[in-house]
C-alpha cells in the first residue's frame, strides 16, 4: 500500500478526533477506527461497506464470523500479517480479545492505540499478537 502525501498530519488528525469518542459499534469501534486510520494514511476506505451496518457487539461479531473471523477480514483487505515486533507508525496491530479473538489498533511507533469504552487504551508493543503493514 502506498502512503499519501502528508499522511502523518492526516493520521494524527484522525487520532485527535477519536481520542475521547466512546465505543459505538458500527460507527466507532476497533475495526472502523483502524479503517479511518488507513484512509488517512493511504486514501483507501476499507470501512465504507461496513460503517452503519451493525449496532451491537453481537451484530459486529456476526459480521466478523461472516468473513471467517476478524483476522480473516483484515487479512483479506491488507494481506498477510507480519511480525508484530516490526510494526511501525501507522501499521495495524492486534492484541487478544476474549469475544472477537482480536482487538485492532494502530501502532504509534512505540505502542498501540486501541478503542475502549471511554476513549483510547494504550497497549505496549510486547502485547501485540499480530500486525499488518499499511
Amino acid at each position: 500500500m502506498t502512503r499519501v502525501d502528508q499522511w502523518e498530519r492526516r493520521f494524527y488528525e484522525v487520532l485527535e478526533a477519536a481520542a475521547s469518542r466512546p465505543l459505538a459499534y458500527g460507527q466507532h469501534d476497533c475495526a472502523l477506527f483502524v479503517a479511518q486510520c488507513i484512509k488517512a494514511i493511504t486514501g483507501a476506505d476499507f470501512g465504507d461497506r461496513f460503517r452503519g451496518t451493525y449496532k451491537t457487539s453481537r451484530e459486529a461479531f456476526a459480521v466478523c464470523q461472516a468473513h471467517g473471523s476478524l483476522e480473516a477480514l483484515v487479512t483479506a483487505r491488507l494481506g498477510p500479517p507480519g511480525p508484530p515486533r516490526r510494526a511501525k507508525r501507522g501499521d495495524i496491530v492486534a492484541i487478544p480479545h476474549a469475544r472477537f479473538g482480536l482487538s485492532l489498533g494502530v501502532c504509534d511507533g512505540l505502542s498501540g492505540i486501541f478503542i475502549g469504552q471511554g476513549g483510547f487504551l494504550i497497549a505496549p508493543r510486547q502485547e501485540f499478537s499480530m500486525s499488518w503493514p499499511v
